[in-house]
C-alpha cells in the first residue's frame, strides 16, 4: 500500500535532453574528424618537408658530380615545384586548425547545455525524492495516530 503511494519520477524536460545529448555526440564526433584530417595534413606536410630535404641533399651531391646541367636545373625546379605545394598544405593545415577550434568551442557548448539539463534532472529527482519522503513519513504519522486512538 506504501509503495502505492509513490509516484514514479519523471523529468518533464527529458525529450529535450536527449536531444541535447544526440547533440553533444555529433558535435564529440564532428570534432574527431576534424582533429583527425588535421593530424593527416601534418603527416603528410612532415612527409612532404622530409621528401623536398632529400631531394636537396640529392641535388647538391649531384652538382658535385656528373650530372647535366639540364637535369639540374630540372631537380630545382622540382624542388621549387614542391616548396609551393608545401606552401599550399600549411595554408589548409591553418584552415583546419581554424575548423577545429570552431568544434572545440560547438562541442563545448553542446557539452555545457547538456550539462545543464542534467543538473536541472537532478535537482527535480532530489526534489521528487524528498516530496516521497516527506509524504511518506507523513503517511505513518498518520497510521501511528490512528493506532493511538484505537
Amino acid at each position: 500500500m506504501l509503495q502505492d503511494m509513490a509516484k514514479k519520477f519523471a523529468f518533464r524536460l527529458q525529450p529535450v535532453l536527449d536531444i541535447r545529448s544526440t547533440e553533444t555526440t555529433n558535435a564529440r564526433n564532428a570534432f574527431g574528424v576534424t582533429v583527425q584530417a588535421r593530424t593527416r595534413k601534418e603527416e603528410e606536410i612532415a612527409q612532404a618537408e622530409d621528401h623536398i630535404r632529400s631531394l636537396m641533399v640529392q641535388a647538391g651531391s649531384a652538382q658535385h658530380g656528373m650530372t647535366s646541367a639540364q637535369a639540374l636545373e630540372a631537380g630545382w625546379y622540382h624542388i621549387r615545384a614542391l616548396k609551393h605545394d608545401l606552401k599550399i598544405m600549411y595554408n589548409e593545415l591553418e584552415e583546419l586548425r581554424a575548423e577545429e577550434e570552431r568544434k572545440r568551442v560547438d562541442l563545448a557548448a553542446a557539452m555545457q547545455k547538456e550539462k545543464a539539463l542534467e543538473r536541472l534532472k537532478e535537482k527535480r529527482l532530489d526534489e521528487h525524492t524528498k516530496e516521497a519522503l516527506r509524504e511518506e513519513q507523513n503517511f505513518l504519522d498518520e497510521l501511528a495516530q490512528r493506532r493511538i486512538i484505537s
